[in-house]
């Protein structure tokens, strides 16, 4: 085996060399470079090892209790799981035998997996290669099991047929029937610090403290058993890999090699089981809980959290010690980073296409604030902007909080890393989450310490329970509006009937009308996340979920069915540009100048504007858009969000928690916007939608300045979450004035209330060479939406609305 230093850092490559042109930062050590290359070389692949060892166990586990099937399964997970430390690695343990590889998860779902077996390979969003040998015993052992017995078949016999309806015509998308809910910022910061010893005896304390009075007490005693197995199994797996790195040093000719092999194996017998007390040993205790939380489900979004606040005393411990220099700490922490990005997973094609990424929403956030109310910015913040400038790997992704409190030089480092053009770290006001964050329950100290998840979704680390349970199609809602409940585009009743549209005589009518479109969809997406979040939680217990969120193991409930400290529901609205814009052009037209009548616009809108160029692009470029400060066209995105708000909020979950919204698509807006027609913005049906809080892609003319103006009358603290893109000329950020200007934006827009803004810094024609020559191009990392992910790996859909967006100096 080739040795590979602990070593200082040695020049970037030529090619990213390029690209950091006068930042003057050294680069990723030789062990770093060949684990990037080592991810960037290998091909997602689905593997089969999880699944079979969960049908195994399922089978020989028929008429025990659930918690305890459950529990047993973990086990048997990590007992079976194929161990592998890959060369010169420090930070170990994968998910699959291969980086960026994707286990199968049927006890969920697997029939799309059987659906989809001979085309994922093939297919243009977010393929897997799939060997022979795998699909023989998908379809030898797994498959046959688990018909009639996944989640995916208890929900489909249970959601009502309106919903699916609804569903399938573009008007909601729902999560969750071949995943998981996920959504999750453990308490790795427990782990760290009590170990899963630490966690066990406070299992056996909650334990002792049972009612046998209560007549839930077996259930709840089934279930901290669970947990304790769940933990059992986390330090089997850390002990396996243990067992790998003697093995391995045994055979290591190369002394410095065999030290680090013996010193990684004397790590993994410390922890997780007890608490962390090197840098060293924190790194690979957060990895070894990470690895759990995507062994055990399929959910979305394991986020790090607060990762600097709750690593920098390790970090701080090792340096003040000597243990390390600052150099290998830099070496670990990048080393992490890419074991972050192997994190993937193997998707059903309608979610490849309203999600379309390879990266898992792995949300790490830096800087913010102290539960104290101080700046907690510190050295492992600067350390993970450096971390992401040597690997310039899609996870994880990062996310910067600034509050005012954030001094300078950092928003000035974050803005260096973002020229570099990754579209990271993404930017969010610390001081806007902490009011929305107070504003749903939560404690000033615990909205302090709040995080991002997903894209931009606000949590506190360990204690919530989110789920964002979907999207919803405020432009197909404005669409039925507009055809009293009949989708434009198969002529068949959808929604309520909300009046004749040409028989509209004031533009109240036409908002009254998509009000109570909205409210009737909201109601009726509720009622599809209620049905299966109690489907999760009476038949997918997550003990291992359980163990690392706050209340769970004290409560003795199962974090599906609501034993976390907090809990909120969220539903994410797409479309806000499209409809204020639509919105803006009727009542421009229609009812202030009268240049068409209602039922003119109906018939063209009808027709798709065949016929009808000239009115069609009168309301594209005679008619006031969000997004150019313009306050008649603004209010309009402002009601927009009142609506959508006001019929969600009403709503509470089974859980009793209580809805709440965030603006977001993820690529959503692409695929939703395939099942609209036309709209009264000039927009053709079928045609992309407006994303996030972002204005219609190519409308906001006037510089971001006022774009920004624009979203930021906008109510963010009243969401929990709102997405804005910004497409930045790379021309106009070159020097460090411009840097400057640049941090003046941003702090421009958050002193405005703005919740999030995030970048692309690219040139319009690598953008268009990459489409021509993908294979020039393989490490092009670009913003989507609420993530990074390489550009030649988008399908063309989303590669065309991204170049579509509004290109802005600064």
């Amino acid at each position: 085996m080739s040795t590979i230093r602990l070593e200082t850092h040695r020049p970037i490559p030529s090619d990213v060399a390029t690209a950091k042109a006068g930042l003057g930062q050294t680069g990723p050590s030789a062990r770093v470079r060949l684990g990037l290359e080592r991810n960037r070389t290998t091909a997602p692949e689905l593997h089969p090892e999880r699944a079979v060892s969960v049908t195994r166990s399922y089978r020989e586990t028929e008429g025990q209790p659930l918690f305890t099937r459950r529990g047993r399964m973990l086990l048997r997970i990590v007992t079976e799981h194929p161990v592998k430390i890959q060369e010169g690695e420090l930070i170990v343990g994968m998910k699959t035998l291969t980086p960026r590889g994707s286990p199968v998860f049927p006890e969920v779902s697997c029939d799309w997996v059987e659906r989809d077996l001979e085309r994922l390979a093939t297919r243009s969003s977010t393929p897997f290669h799939v060997s022979e040998p795998t699909k023989q015993v998908l379809r030898a052992e797994v498959f046959p099991y688990w018909k009639g017995r996944q989640i995916s078949d208890r929900i489909m016999e249970a959601v009502p047929a309106d919903i699916w309806r609804a569903d399938e015509r573009g008007l909601i998308y729902n999560y969750f029937r071949s995943r998981t809910i996920g959504h999750i910022n453990a308490g790795y910061a427990k782990v760290l610090t009590r170990g899963m010893e630490g966690i066990i005896a406070d299992v056996e304390q909650s334990l002792a403290r049972l009612d046998y009075h209560d007549r839930d007490c077996v259930h709840k005693r089934q279930f901290l058993q669970s947990v304790i197995m769940a933990c059992e199994a986390a330090v089997l797996l850390a002990g396996r890999y243990a067992a790998e790195a003697r093995h391995l040093a045994v055979l290591e000719s190369d002394p410095i090699r065999r030290s680090e092999l013996m010193t990684t194996a004397a790590i993994l017998e410390r922890v997780p089981a007890k608490p962390a007390v090197t840098f060293q040993e924190a790194l690979q205790s957060f990895w070894i809980t990470q690895l759990m939380l995507n062994l055990e489900t399929d959910g979305h979004a394991f986020g790090p959290g607060r990762f600097d606040q709750y690593i920098y005393p390790y970090y701080r411990h090792s340096i003040d010690s000597g243990e390390i220099t600052q150099a290998q700490a830099q070496e670990l922490l990048d080393l992490l980073w890419v074991k972050l990005d192997e994190i993937t997973l193997a998707k059903d094609s309608g979610e490849a296409q309203t999600s379309s990424s390879y990266p898992e929403f792995q949300n790490l956030n830096i800087g913010g604030l102290t539960r104290q109310g101080r700046d907690a910015v510190n050295e492992v913040s600067y350390m993970c902007l450096e971390a992401l400038e040597h690997t310039l790997l899609p996870q994880p992704g990062l996310s910067a909080q600034i509050a005012s409190l954030t001094p300078p030089k950092f928003l000035m480092r974050c803005c260096e890393v973002l020229r570099l053009g990754t579209g990271m770290p993404a930017m969010f006001n610390s001081d806007v989450m902490v009011l929305g964050m107070v504003n749903r329950g939560k404690t000033l100290s615990d909205a302090r310490a709040s995080s991002l998840n997903g894209c931009v979704a606000v949590f506190c680390d360990g204690k919530d329970r989110m789920a964002s349970t979907g999207y919803f199609n405020l432009a197909k809602a404005l669409e039925l509006a507009l055809n009293n409940g009949v989708d434009r585009l198969t002529g068949e009743p959808l929604g309520p009937q909300t009046g004749e549209p040409r028989a509209f005589v004031s533009f109240d009518e036409v908002v009254a009308a998509f009000e109570a479109q909205v409210e009737h969809f909201v109601a009726l997406k509720v009622r599809y996340d209620n049905t299966v979040r109690d489907i999760y939680a009476r038949y997918c217990p997550v003990p291992f979920t359980s163990a690392v969120i706050d209340d769970c193991i004290a409560a003795a409930v199962d974090w599906h069915a609501g034993g976390s400290h907090y809990k909120i529901a969220t539903m994410s609205g797409v479309a806000v540009g499209t409809v204020a814009d639509a919105l803006s052009g009727i009542r421009t037209h229609v009812f202030d100048k009268r240049s068409v009548g209602m039922p003119e616009l109906i018939d063209a809108l009808d027709r798709n504007w065949e016929g009808q160029e000239a009115l069609r692009l009168m309301l594209v470029n005679k008619t006031p858009h969000y997004g150019n400060d313009d306050d008649s066209a603004d209010a309009l995105a402002v009601r927009v969000q009142e609506i959508f708000c006001s019929a969600v909020e009403r709503h509470c979950d089974t859980q009793g928690a209580k809805y709440w919204v965030d603006l977001l698509p993820t690529t959503s807006h692409i695929a939703l916007g395939e099942a609209t027609g036309a709209t009264p913005d000039g927009r053709r049906a079928r045609a992309w939608l407006s994303e996030g809080v972002s204005p219609v892609q190519g409308h906001d003319r006037k510089g971001p300045t006022a774009s920004t103006r624009s979203v930021s009358k906008l109510d963010h603290a009243r969401t929990n979450g709102t997405l804005l893109n910004v497409k930045i000329s790379p021309q106009t950020v070159k020097g460090d004035r411009d840097l400057q200007k640049l941090a003046a934006l941003i702090r421009t827009y958050f002193a405005q209330g703005g919740f999030h803004m995030q970048f692309n810094i690219v040139d319009r024609k690598i953008l268009l060479d990459a489409m021509d020559r993908p294979e020039e191009h393989r490490n092009l990392l670009i913003r989507v939406a609420g993530y990074s992910d390489y550009f030649v790996l988008l399908n063309k859909d989303i590669q065309q609305e991204i170049l579509a967006r509004a290109e802005h100096g600064v």
